[in-house]
């Protein structure tokens, strides 16, 4: 990978990269410039920079459609931190889109408690819907695949993870080195966390909140991050850390991320594999519509033909060439030929899934990892 030709190397990046310079240059001219008009309604989306290639997409020509009557800006911000903001009221959007339905959960939890209704009508299907989906997976390369695909196929990949890097299991090529994004800044570390809190939970007995709290787990994850690298990209994202290992294949020697992510590096480089955990998470690609007092009639009803027109089977169609799955089985069949192809570098059409953990029980595992697997407390 290091001797990848410069501009070979750039259409990678940015195929994989959903990197910040990208979106943010994209995201400038075709979401900040609003269309005069005297009637126009404008509608705010927060959503996540990790699956904004075919937000943006649906937003663009969604505009131009109805340039004289609707346009939708977009504000990207990490699921968590958007949860926080929408309650604080520091931020005021229309739509909503983070990349579990743990946010939601938390977030109608506590309008709840504070308004005596829910944030989101999530059995309203004009107001919460599913759109597309991709499952986290194991990327790593060939050459270590033959021997991780064993432990991290199994029904427990977290705590085989844990045996190499504190060196009860040892690699051939020695201790393993893995990374995954910041749980406190980024769904897919998060979704990992919460695997990794399951698998424990289950191997251990007992409920997922009181576990997340013991010393038990804490020193648990401590070993688990003896082989943690965790860099600037781990911070910055998930697809800012697929973006690096692409880069340096040698800077760790597997990562968790999206699928749709790792098909598209692994159409560029044909040394790469994915291995699914056995169970694994999905992110949910799914829009809702605020229940706040600052929307208005119009904005809901504008909401509201957004939510249709990324309905469409050709905008469902159009995630297809970011590598995501259509919530729809039935819309699948593009997806599944794509992954088919790619077979003999891991992807699979099927895999099983897990539930997240209860908001409480994720908070409480992401300080036990804040403040005993990376040694510090940060604010």
């Amino acid at each position: 990978m290091r001797d990848m030709p410069i501009l070979r190397l750039s259409v990678l990046v940015l195929i994989v990269g959903f990197a910040v310079g990208g979106w943010r240059s994209w995201h400038s001219p075709h979401t900040d410039h609003l269309l005069p008009g005297d009637n126009l309604t404008r509608i705010e989306l927060l959503t996540t920079a990790d699956k904004a290639n075919w937000v943006r997409s649906q937003v663009f020509t969604f505009n131009e459609i109805n340039y004289k009557k609707y346009q939708v800006t977009v504000h990207y911000v990490d699921s968590r931190a958007a949860m926080e903001k929408v309650l604080d009221g520091s931020e005021q959007p229309v739509l909503w889109s983070p990349e579990s339905p743990t946010w939601i959960a938390r977030a109608n939890d506590v309008w709840q408690q504070r308004k005596g209704g829910p944030l989101v009508q999530v059995d309203d299907y004009t107001s919460y819907r599913v759109f597309l989906r991709s499952p986290l997976v194991f990327l790593t390369t060939h050459e270590k695949a033959g021997y991780l695909r064993r432990y991290l196929s199994g029904s427990r990949p977290w705590a085989s993870l844990h045996d190499m890097s504190s060196g009860d299991l040892r690699p051939p090529w020695g201790r393993l080195r893995f990374s995954i994004s910041d749980p406190l800044r980024s769904n897919s570390g998060m979704a990992s966390l919460g695997m990794i809190l399951v698998e424990y939970t289950r191997d251990h007995g007992g409920s997922l909140t009181g576990v997340a709290s013991t010393p038990q787990f804490g020193a648990y994850l401590a070993k688990l991050n003896r082989g943690l690298v965790f860099d600037e990209p781990c911070r910055q994202g998930t697809a800012a850390l697929a973006a690096a290992y692409v880069r340096d294949v040698e800077s760790r020697d597997v990562i968790v991320t999206y699928e749709n992510i790792a098909l598209s590096a692994a159409r560029w480089n044909k040394t790469l594999e994915v291995i699914y955990p056995n169970p694994t998470e999905t992110a949910d690609l799914s829009v809702c519509i605020v229940n706040g007092s600052w929307v208005t009639p119009q904005q809901r009803v504008g909401a509201q033909a957004f939510m249709a027109y990324i309905s469409r089977p050709e905008s469902l169609q159009l995630g297809l060439r970011y590598n995501m799955r259509p919530a729809v089985p039935e819309s699948a069949t593009t997806m599944e030929t794509r992954l088919a192809h790619y077979q003999s570098q891991g992807f699979q059409q099927t895999y099983t899934t897990v539930e997240p953990p209860p908001y409480d029980a994720l908070n409480i595992a992401a300080g036990q990892w804040n403040r005993l697997a990376l040694g510090r407390v940060r604010n």
